[in-house]
């Protein structure tokens, strides 16, 4: 008796949460499906299925076989080795935003909701002023304006910046609250009677009570990175240079009115596939980390 007690008292809350992410058998099938799609974009990354630009002149708008699986475009270029390349640009520009944005949200946050007062009030002037404009605008007009200074081939990080300047408002704003309530706690109070300072109390014992909603943020902000590159890249403003999932749309738009499905179907799927698992993934995660659904 005495020994399943101390057996339950001592699992912690990270152990805890992946046990009942382990039971839900949908989530971990949403993670490994992400993770297929992390050693796909890593192998285009490498070359592995070939140059997404090279023009084959004699394999014009094929379609899918043994020598092309994914058939070839109206230019020659093999489908599977553009939709690859797509996968890298997707995961890589979601990932890199993901992390930009929860760390800018995370310490705004963090500041806003420990401080109060004057900080606070900047804070929130701030993201509600960002909050106030039409994201996808914002983020045209912010990659607009890097590509102009950085040139064309710096296209991949302009529209990365422009969404991690642009994402972080959810994330600060769920912070600060998390912070304004964790602040009032035992644990919190029992520090600063020890003396500790604020960056120790804000990163070394709130942060970490807090950390499951920067991750579950992350998930939210990653899904929200790739759709909204493909629809900039559609309209023009993205990465015009790169073989992205949203100019390969553009490109096959043309080619549907000539019966040539494949370059749009086999994009599509690709792009639906890692937008439902990691939409799924992201809920599964929530329900394993969030304490207030726990029994």
């Amino acid at each position: 008796m005495s020994g399943a007690s101390t057996s339950t008292m001592g699992v912690s809350l990270w152990e805890d949460s992946f046990r009942r992410f382990r039971k839900d058998k949908v989530g971990v099938v949403c993670f490994i499906t992400i993770v297929v799609y992390v050693i796909v974009a890593l192998s285009a990354w490498v070359g592995l299925f070939g140059d997404p630009n090279e023009q084959m002149a004699d394999a014009m708008k094929k379609p899918p076989s043994a020598e092309h699986w994914f058939g070839t475009n109206i230019l020659g270029q093999d489908v599977l080795a553009r939709v690859t390349g797509g996968t890298r640009i997707a995961i890589g520009l979601g990932m890199m935003t993901a992390l930009l944005s929860t760390l800018i949200g995370g310490v705004l946050g963090a500041l806003a909701g420990w401080f109060g007062k004057w900080v606070d009030e900047a804070v929130v002037w701030l993201y509600s002023t960002v909050a106030s404009i039409p994201s996808l605008v914002l983020i045209m007009a912010v990659a607009f304006v890097f590509k102009q200074n950085w040139g064309e081939g710096a296209a991949f990080y302009a529209v990365f910046v422009a969404m991690g300047l642009t994402f972080w408002v959810g994330t600060c704003r769920i912070m600060r609250g998390e912070f304004m309530k964790l602040k009032e706690r035992d644990y919190v109070l029992a520090a600063k009677a020890m003396g500790y300072g604020n960056t120790r109390i804000i990163f070394g014992h709130i942060m970490p009570n807090a950390m499951h909603l920067l991750i579950i943020m992350a998930t939210l902000i990653f899904v929200q990175a790739i759709k909204s590159e493909v629809v900039i890249s559609f309209l023009g403003v993205g990465m015009s240079d790169e073989p992205s999932w949203g100019m390969i749309i553009q490109d096959a738009e043309a080619e549907l009115t000539k019966g040539q499905w494949w370059q749009m179907t086999f994009t599509s799927v690709a792009l639906f596939g890692i937008v439902l698992a990691s939409q799924v993934f992201g809920d599964s995660l929530r329900d394993a980390l969030d304490p207030r659904l726990r029994t």
